[in-house]
């Protein structure tokens, strides 16, 4: 249960706000106020909503919402009825009424936890305070603050209202919250998920945790995209570990790829070893890899800062930009083949698929490069003329070889977070947080990168069809033709990025 305080307004001159609101969407259809603190009658409700609007009420099947569903897979439709709260009585003109409707509607929240911070474990249920803030610092148009947690809904009168939040499973449960004036406007509803779940000794410890904009570095990597929690009580896989600083992604591996190009393109002396350094299937040998042992640390990381910045500012796991690089090129800077640019060995459909699927790095791509035309920008990628769509993709490319190189392979897994997010939507009819997990969720985003959403809807599909667990493990199976390649790819970047 929700404990929250409502602080108890007097009965005299009071009246109470009731609303016919739609399921879909949970707007207003129509406001019904009366004198007393009861529900409104079946005349009451005609009278103020007028008769479509009462019949379709009327004829509502009961629809029942489950605490902590989706607010997107909420199928209920038509009408139903829910009590806003009380005001005083007063007489407001039509000017000032329209005026604060439409200031309701640029109203912000500060919401901050009160006695323990998300991803710690906490020795009482976390409390949040939420203070939404009026235009021009007019908190006075704000009459309530209101939040609805599954069926619960209730208000705190003023501008305020911390609460306290209940115990949920490991899947954790929606939490909306706005704002109201006097005349029953409202703000528009923000939303949040949280886990409040009790520790398993039941020492009256809870894991606490919490995902939204309100809280943008509170989550995991990708958990602000798919709202899909890790898994208590696991450690995650080092990759998908957050790091502090630069010197976490340091590694030690013996890249024989690159060894053997140090010793072809010269980069080293290697005269004095047999075959120069190198076996005669083109891999370095033991004296191959004693005199480019220096040089192949210091290249896997040299970038080491660049990456950590770069992951950081995409919101995608550092370790997981360093895995892809050893895998696809091993630090190597300069590809062999035409259609593959970099370090990530980039191509133009990659390229695409980064500026259609991540749009905050398009938009800051398109801005950029047409300065004169950020109306066009705002409509997305997909809506520019070809030409356009063919400039920015050659943006991309070119930071290849720049310091923008590393954020630009950053975004393009930021892009695949939400491309494998609609993948598996399309293909299950149902969110990824319903389906399946947060650690099979970034393998199969690792393995979008470099096969392509094709494979993994066919694939998904395949399980989905067998009504099998979505799992990697599932998924990988049924990977054939080119599209199994991802499945070694998969291993080796989470080999290659600890």
């Amino acid at each position: 249960m929700v404990l929250i305080h409502i602080p108890v307004l007097a009965q005299d001159n009071m009246q109470t706000i009731w609303q016919l609101a739609y399921w879909e969407s949970f707007d207003t259809a129509c406001t019904i106020i009366i004198d007393e603190d009861r529900t409104p009658t079946n005349d009451e409700i005609q009278s103020s909503c007028g008769d479509v609007l009462y019949q379709n009420w009327l004829t509502t099947p009961l629809c029942e919402r489950h605490y902590g569903q989706d607010p997107s897979t909420i199928s209920c439709t038509g009408l139903f009825l829910r009590r806003v709260g009380q005001r005083q009585k007063s007489d407001i003109n039509a000017v000032t009424v329209d005026t604060h409707a439409q200031d309701l509607q640029k109203i912000r929240f500060d919401v901050s936890n009160v006695n323990c911070d998300p991803g710690e474990l906490c020795d009482q249920k976390p409390e949040l305070l939420l203070i939404a803030h009026g235009p021009d610092h007019n908190d006075e148009i704000i009459t309530s603050v209101n939040i609805r947690v599954g069926t619960y809904e209730a208000a705190c009168s003023g501008n305020a209202c911390q609460m306290r939040l209940p115990a949920t499973d490991s899947s954790g449960v929606w939490f909306e919250y706005w704002a109201m004036d006097s005349d029953a406007n409202q703000s528009e509803h923000f939303w949040l998920k949280f886990r409040v779940v009790p520790a398993a000794n039941n020492n009256g410890y809870y894991y606490y945790d919490v995902i939204g904009d309100a809280f943008p570095d509170a989550a995991a990597y990708g958990a602000d995209v798919w709202y899909t929690f890790p898994a208590i009580g696991q450690e995650l896989p080092a990759v998908l570990e957050d790091v502090y600083t630069k010197d976490y992604l340091v590694t030690k591996h013996k890249l024989q790829l690159l060894a053997s190009k140090l010793i072809r393109k010269g980069k080293v002396d290697s005269s004095f070893c047999d075959n120069y350094g190198l076996n005669l299937d083109g891999t370095p040998n033991g004296c191959g890899e004693q005199v480019t042992a220096k040089l192949v640390y210091d290249m896997q990381n040299q970038y080491d800062e660049l990456i950590f910045n770069g992951a950081k500012r995409q919101k995608v796991p550092p370790r997981i930009v360093k895995g892809l690089i050893a895998q696809e090129s091993q630090f190597w800077p300069d590809s062999e083949t035409i259609y593959e640019y970099g370090l990530g060995m980039i191509t133009e459909s990659g390229a695409d698929m980064l500026l259609r699927w991540n749009v905050p790095y398009f938009l800051n791509v398109c801005r950029e490069t047409f300065p004169f035309d950020q109306d066009q920008c705002m409509g997305g990628f997909s809506n520019l003329d070809e030409n356009q769509q063919i400039v920015l993709r050659g943006v991309v490319i070119s930071k290849v070889g720049s310091d923008a190189e590393i954020e630009m392979l950053a975004a393009a897994i930021r892009a695949c977070v939400y491309q494998v997010n609609q993948v598996v939507t399309n293909a299950t009819g149902n969110t990824p947080s319903a389906v399946t997990t947060y650690e099979d969720l970034w393998k199969l985003t690792v393995a979008n990168y470099y096969s392509g959403s094709g494979c993994l809807l066919n694939a998904i599909n395949q399980v989905n069809a067998y009504k099998l667990p979505i799992t990697w493990e599932n998924v990988r199976r049924y990977l054939t033709g080119k599209c199994e390649l991802a499945n070694l790819y998969v291993d080796r970047v989470y080999e290659l990025g600890n």
